[in-house]
């Protein structure tokens, strides 16, 4: 009777830790090992700005973030949102006026025209945000920037 009252025990603790394993931090919904489902949207134009700002549709914990402002081949504008500062501002020095060719995604959430970036392609520069599970390089296995 002891060994099987351990045993439920041990089979229920390690139920929960595998259904928890898999769970963000901040966010109720979890990831496996296969790529998020998101499509990917690529995009031409020329950044007419790159500026800081406060970003209140990203779940990243920085006060502030680099966002571009891109008129794409299409006459749209569009607002491509980078990531912290401290984090993507070495990728968009002289950036702006120049053209570019990003790979974005969008998120339910975020306005009509504004996306986040994946990859950033610029006259030989080659900036990579986000692998391809869309996870941050600056996040370090921690799952503090959740997008």
């Amino acid at each position: 009777m002891v060994a099987r009252t351990k045993s439920l025990i041990a089979i229920a603790l390690l139920t929960c830790c595998i259904m928890y394993a898999q769970k963000g931090f901040e966010k109720e919904i979890g990831f496996d090992d296969d790529p998020i489902p998101i499509e990917l949207i690529e995009l031409n134009g020329v950044v007419s700005s790159v500026y800081e700002a406060s970003c209140d549709f990203t779940y990243g914990k920085s006060e502030t973030e680099l966002h571009l402002l891109v008129l794409t081949d299409e006459e749209q504008e569009v607002h491509v949102h980078l990531g912290p500062v401290w984090a993507t501002s070495i990728w968009t020095d002289g950036v702006e006026g120049h053209v570019v060719s990003l790979i974005v995604f969008s998120i339910e959430h975020l306005p009509h025209n504004h996306y986040v970036a994946k990859e950033l392609h610029w006259d030989g520069h080659n900036a990579e945000f986000r692998d391809e599970y869309l996870k941050p390089f600056w996040v370090n296995g921690y799952n503090q920037g959740i997008w």
